[in-house]
């Protein structure tokens, strides 16, 4: 999805701000917050670096995934929650360290609670169902299936 228009200062002038997020695994809620506010892009007037984001630690592998920068006030799960692939978190924003609206997906395998930085952590391989070229995936891997993608 490409911005309207490349280097706007506005956020509604991206494709993708304020499109649905869907949890691309199934696992349960360990962090969730949406307090921090949307910065105008090419700005750094943010507190948090991830901003307003929730973590996942995924059922399959033990490993946890982190999904950053969404739009304040728009997370719809809380710590502790159950999602499964597909479930609607939240909507993209700009939020915390970013230059624009995009969503950073981050796989690790440390709990990024109990971690100095959470996305400062060992980075785990992360691969997309259906594009031309990929790697195979090995056991442990995250896949991201093509419906969650659109």
């Amino acid at each position: 999805m490409n911005p309207y228009d490349i280097g706007s200062k506005n956020n509604e002038d991206y494709g993708i701000w304020d499109k649905e997020v869907y949890s691309p695994i199934s696992g349960v809620v360990i962090a969730a917050y949406d307090g921090e506010k949307d910065i105008d892009p090419g700005s750094e007037d943010f507190t948090l670096l991830e901003g307003n984001h929730v973590y996942i630690k995924v059922d399959e592998t033990g490993t946890y995934l982190l999904l950053n920068h969404l739009k304040k006030d728009s997370v719809t799960v809380k710590e502790g929650d159950r999602v499964n692939a597909g479930d609607v978190i939240g909507r993209i924003g700009n939020s915390g360290s970013t230059s624009e609206p995009h969503l950073h997906i981050h796989h690790q395998r440390q709990d990024p609670t109990k971690v100095l930085h959470p996305i400062l952590a060992e980075g785990l391989p992360l691969y997309f169902e259906g594009i031309n070229g990929e790697a195979m995936p090995k056991k442990g891997d995250i896949i991201i299936p093509d419906i969650l993608k659109n």
